[in-house]
């Protein structure tokens, strides 16, 4: 074709006008589409740049919510899944008008079944996280003060978010099983661990005890309520799971579900609209507010620092002798944080409670004796004999299990909680063979339904005694009791149980309730909302430690609670006055004491990043023993900062190198160097733990020793990694409450030690 119109056009003349003409038509064609599309692409842009500024727009109002939620301004109490709040923005974000609508979501929604509510029982608690970022090792703890009975544990929960995966064959502690259910669930993993059937909390594989502190004579307490532990790992590793949550869910509908409270769910719309042009644009996120913990040992790297102040609660009516003997117990005592501890943009972010005392048990009160007369209140199953005031297990053939009930019942309703136990003897003479295995169990309702079997001994070398607390929703006026043999599979095999007994007494565990004033005012937590009011607050974790190789029928303890809510409804910033009354102690041993201390831990940004470790495990100092701690993942800088406080109770003035005359130092050493408590003198470096301390805050404390001590270079030096704590005795005997230790860090930034961030995060409405 080209060469055809190229002959053509050789071929004439005076075409040059028509080929201009047919360009032109051409062009005319060309040309306006060519403009359209110019228009188009401007048009375009136009709407592009438009929605981006919707996009942008709503985008602060989710910033501005996650600022509100964090920083509690938002007016929407712990558990309150019905409130919904909207504002608008003050301002226009790119001339747009921002509605923000902020909701608390219950974590569970969709997950489980909220007929039995949505508030969590503080009887049952449960909490979760990373442990070991490193690892990818993640940790459930759940913990239960036994207050509802035989509690049935048939599922264990935990949500993982975006990004993470359960890693197959990884569970330990109360099952080695993977997750019954791995589900898809909010972008990220449910994973669930149903238990069927169900399976009674205490009867949970109990969690290995803590490491001891090197040195020996680490006698750790007693520790209530009683906790259990599931771990397993994700992948990846190196990241923290943020917004990540567990729960647990048993069979008791008064008791179903608890979860972890460190984390508050929260879902927010913003809708930037341009009144204009009628356009709108929303946003809608799921956000987390997380709390965190440092109770229970363990460090956090944040912006801020602590204060630590505490008084006793016991003193001498009379200047004390070369034997002091504390004889008078206070009804309250105080201590003040001033204004020039604490900086002016502080925030406290912990608040934690600590008292502590010795008791001795009270004159046991009978309720119940297997003397001759009461062998009637006895019936016997097969193979069981009542002889010589004994119980006599006796098997010789056929069935290998076999009851023996308490025939009528006793009314125990009188009975004090937690002091109600049921002792008896078993004779040594006879011994059980493996396999064999004595229970036990409690009715209150006169035998119609019975409680779980708890085991009192199992195989060979049983005990020649047994003790054990009756739970308190036993005590009726229908209280019965029976004993189970198990295993009892050969021929004359025996079993003796005599002197059997139910006592009462007047205080054998901690005193779990006191007053807790700030500024004057008492403040407790109503259904878990702090208020201020007259009622008193309770622990939430207690330990309860056996001084009778000490002094014979003694105990210590130590309580501890999170007061943070309590501390900030009064002093947002933490200075005050604080005071503490009705902690019960006994008085007149040269091992009384009572007392009690507060830890503030607050950030602010006109510090520097610091970590802060805590250990509160309540430890026993035996005589000539020591007990060495190693904190790790720290750096100081070139002018290295650090302090430590510790509160010890028990501390002996008259027991020192000095006074004993020989190797009978009570002291504390922080990377070997013997510590001084502070400047004036109070205490020496070989009595430090003298129930003496110059206090803090510039008061006096006579009576349990609450010492602070500047660590600060050259004790610890530039560029330290690791400081090792050492505490030891001589010929005194001392508990410790807690040690807490602040390390000024050359980590850069500061990570706060709550946080709050988007779960998920989606987009739409746009008009």
């Amino acid at each position: 074709m080209n060469r055809r119109l190229t002959k053509v056009l050789k071929g004439e003349k005076g075409q040059a006008l028509v080929v201009v003409l047919i360009l032109m038509v051409l062009g005319g064609l060309l040309i306006v589409p060519c403009l359209n599309y110019t228009a188009t692409s401007l048009n375009a842009g136009q709407i592009h740049k438009e929605t981006m500024a919707l996009i942008y727009a709503a985008d602060a109002g989710v910033g501005d919510a996650l600022w509100g939620i964090k920083n509690e301004t938002v007016p929407i109490g712990p558990f309150d899944y019905e409130t919904e709040v909207s504002y608008f923005l003050p301002e226009e974000i790119n001339g747009k008008a921002v509605e923000v609508t902020i909701q608390q979501v219950w974590p569970l929604s969709g997950l489980e079944s909220d007929a039995n509510g949505t508030t969590p029982s503080s009887h049952l608690m449960i909490t979760g996280g990373i442990i070991d970022e490193e690892a990818g090792e993640y940790k459930v703890q759940m913990s239960y003060d036994g207050s509802a009975g035989d509690l049935l544990i048939d599922r264990v929960g935990v949500w993982l978010p975006p990004g993470f995966d359960y890693v197959t064959g990884s569970s330990s502690g109360i099952t080695t099983d993977d997750p019954t259910n791995i589900l898809d669930w909010h972008g990220g993993k449910a994973l669930e661990w149903d238990f069927l059937p169900a399976v009674n909390f205490l009867d949970l594989p109990v969690p290995p005890p803590p490491e001891p502190p090197p040195g020996g004579g680490f006698t750790p307490a007693e520790e209530y309520p009683s906790w259990r532990t599931l771990t397993f790992n994700v992948s990846p590793v190196g990241e923290f799971a943020n917004g990540t949550y567990t729960w647990v869910r048993t069979t008791n509908i008064n008791l179903y579900l608890s979860w972890d409270t460190n984390y508050s769910n929260y879902k927010i719309n913003s809708t930037a609209t341009d009144v204009a042009e009628s356009k709108s644009f929303s946003v809608e996120s799921y956000s987390y507010l997380s709390k965190g913990s440092l109770s229970g040992g363990g460090d956090i790297l944040f912006r801020g620092g602590y204060r630590a102040i505490g008084q006793t609660l016991e003193t001498y009516s009379s200047p004390p002798g070369a034997h002091p003997k504390r004889d008078v117990l206070l009804a309250e005592s105080s201590s003040t944080i001033s204004d020039t501890n604490i900086p002016d943009d502080a925030e406290v972010i912990w608040a934690y409670l600590y008292w502590s005392a010795m008791f001795a048990e009270d004159e046991e009160q009978i309720l119940f004796e297997d003397s001759c007369a009461n062998m009637n209140s006895w019936v016997p199953g097969s193979d069981w004999t009542v002889s010589s005031s004994r119980f006599r297990g006796h098997h010789s053939g056929g069935e290998s299990d076999r009851y023996l009930t308490m025939l009528n019942s006793l009314d125990l309703s009188a009975a004090p909680s937690g002091s109600t136990k049921v002792r008896w003897n078993q004779d040594e003479s006879e011994r059980l063979e493996y396999g064999d295995c004595l229970k036990f169990q409690f009715s209150s309702d006169g035998g119609i339904t019975w409680g779980g079997l708890i085991t009192a001994f199992c195989d060979d070398n049983p005990p020649s005694s047994f003790s054990y607390t009756i739970p308190s929703q036993y005590l009726t006026g229908d209280f019965k009791m029976r004993f189970y043999l198990g295993g009892f599979g050969d021929w004359g095999e025996y079993c003796y149980i005599d002197n059997i007994r139910i006592t009462a007494t007047l205080a054998t565990t901690a005193d779990t309730s006191v007053k807790f004033k700030v500024n004057g005012q008492q403040v407790y937590f109503d259904e878990g909302v702090p208020t201020v009011g007259g009622q008193d607050v309770t622990a939430s974790r207690w330990w309860i430690k056996d001084n009778s190789d000490v002094s014979p029928n003694t105990y210590s303890y130590s309580c501890f609670l999170d007061v943070t809510g309590l501390v900030k409804l009064i002093s947002p910033r933490g200075n005050g006055t604080y005071t503490v009354g009705d902690v019960y102690g006994t008085l007149g041993y040269e091992t009384s004491y009572a007392g009690w201390s507060l830890v503030l831990v607050y950030s602010s940004p006109s510090e520097q990043v610091h970590n802060i470790y805590l250990y509160d495990n309540f430890l026993f100092a035996d005589q000539y023993t020591n007990h060495t701690f190693t904190i790790e993942g720290f750096q100081t800088p070139e002018d290295a900062e650090a302090k430590l406080t510790c509160f010890v109770g028990e501390g002996d003035p008259q027991y020192g190198d000095f006074q004993m005359g020989g190797n009978d130092r009570d002291y504390i050493e922080f990377n070997g160097y013997p510590l001084p408590d502070t400047p004036d003198g109070v205490n020496s470096q070989d009595n430090v733990w003298n129930s003496e301390s110059s206090g803090l805050g510039g008061e006096a404390i006579s009576g349990v020793d609450i010492d602070a001590f500047d660590v600060s270079s050259p004790i610890i030096q530039p560029e330290a990694t690791w400081a090792n704590v050492e505490l030891g005795t001589g010929y005194d005997v001392w508990n410790l409450v807690y040690i807490i230790l602040s390390f000024r860090s050359d980590i850069p930034g500061g990570l706060a030690p709550n946080s709050v961030g988007s779960i998920t995060y989606s987009c739409g409405g746009g008009s």
